[in-house]
């Protein structure tokens, strides 16, 4: 078995949300638009952390990351 993210469209639809509330007892779900993450997505990333370093390389190379289209 290997560790590769489970993501084909085919198979598998990730939906993400966030709850807004401003104090309110029952919060409202807003979709949010996401696509995997691009070499221009992580240039803007901060740095990492010399021990994440690898990982962020590897997270890169085989597109690990999801991005947040706009919120």
């Amino acid at each position: 078995m290997d560790n590769l993210p489970k993501d084909d469209p085919d198979h598998v639809r990730w939906v993400i949300q966030l709850n807004e509330c401003n104090g309110c007892a029952d919060p409202t779900p807003k979709d949010l638009k996401i696509h995997k993450c691009t070499d221009e997505d992580f240039d803007s990333f901060y740095p990492p952390e010399p021990s994440y370093v690898a990982q962020m390389a590897l997270a890169k190379k085989n597109k690990y990351f999801y991005c947040i289209d706009d919120y």
